[in-house]
């Protein structure tokens, strides 16, 4: 999973401001922390999802 986020900035950067970041993890806790980078940087390219990331259909 997408765990804390460390790794939504290079993705975002990978992808540029057209493109879409899709972090995907099943704890609620990585996720909050993930949420708090998102925001602090203000990533509005950057969706946060709880799931299973083997299970959930990637577009």
């Amino acid at each position: 999973g997408c765990g804390t986020g460390l790794n939504l900035g290079l993705l975002r950067d990978a992808v540029g401001r057209e493109g879409e970041v899709i972090g995907v993890d099943l704890t609620d806790a990585m996720l909050a922390q993930a949420r708090k980078l998102v925001q602090a940087n203000g990533w509005r390219n950057v969706e946060l999802v709880h799931s299973d990331a083997l299970k959930f259909p990637f577009p």
